[in-house]
């Protein structure tokens, strides 16, 4: 007679995650890295573990956990990090490239939804990376990777495994001055 009724799915769990950019004390396009000095953190309603977060684009980081706070349902993690990130720097447009760097941040979507943090997020407005000139303002981007593997998981053995993923970038410019004269001064 009647279809059974479907019980309305669970809210999907949001993970609110940011950066804050200390430094970055070297830039290098030829092997594609950057070295940062940098916090970031995790905030959630609920139950999460805060250790899934992860940084999709590290070469080599150190990662300490310098607080975690509560208050009622809401919690959060905060870590400082140092060392070597990966990244793109194309050079075909070279003395006129533009550079990002990218800090991108990732969640196993069975963990929830991965939202950037932007009222918190920024970066320290006197660092500065030798030959660029940069805005201190992050531009974010979210996006989905599914990888053809499980992982190493139990859980879900034999199936591919999406991340959820949240990127902080910073876009980098040569002043035209320096260009020009790497151009036209030899």
């Amino acid at each position: 007679c009647c279809a059974p009724s479907l019980a309305p799915a669970a809210p999907a769990k949001r993970v609110y995650a940011g950066v804050y950019l200390h430094d970055v004390t070297k830039f290098d396009q030829k092997d594609g890295v950057f070295d940062v000095d940098m916090e970031i953190w995790a905030k959630w309603l609920g139950d999460f573990q805060g250790d899934k977060l992860a940084i999709a684009n590290a070469a080599e980081v150190e990662r300490t956990l310098i607080a975690e706070e509560k208050d009622g349902d809401w919690h959060s993690m905060r870590w400082h990090v140092k060392g070597t990130l990966r990244g793109e720097f194309p050079v075909y447009r070279f003395p006129f490239d533009e550079q990002t760097l990218r800090v991108v941040l990732e969640l196993p979507a069975r963990e929830g939804e991965l939202a950037p943090d932007l009222a918190g997020s920024g970066m320290h407005e006197t660092f500065s990376v030798t030959g660029w000139l940069y805005e201190p303002v992050f531009v974010p981007r979210v996006s989905a990777e599914t990888y053809a593997s499980d992982l190493g998981s139990i859980d879900v053995e034999g199936q591919s495994t999406t991340m959820n993923r949240a990127a902080f970038e910073v876009k980098l410019h040569r002043p035209l001055l320096s260009a020009a004269t790497t151009l036209f001064v030899p």
